[in-house]
């Protein structure tokens, strides 16, 4: 998924990071996509207007300012998101 953070780069027309989930992950009651809490839409801060959460997994995979979802029939390979520079569960 991406989120509307921009590019590390600066340049507005490369997309940002992106991040995977398994699909695996993303089915369980614990995953989401979020847009309330506490009865009130989720602050900026915390990823308004919608947020991925992966409960049980880190923080850096529960992305905020939810943009856009892409299904893939593969292990997500986005820029940076693979061994050694990062990986989840």
């Amino acid at each position: 998924y991406y989120g509307a953070d921009a590019h590390a780069s600066g340049d507005p027309n490369k997309d940002p990071i992106s991040r995977g989930v398994p699909m695996e992950k993303a089915l369980e009651d614990e995953s989401l996509i979020a847009w309330a809490m506490n009865g009130e839409d989720i602050p900026y801060l915390n990823g308004y207007p919608l947020r991925v959460v992966c409960g049980g997994w880190p923080g850096s995979v529960s992305g905020k300012w939810l943009q856009r979802i892409v299904i893939r029939n593969q292990k997500h390979d986005g820029t940076k998101m693979g061994a050694p520079s990062y990986s989840v569960p």
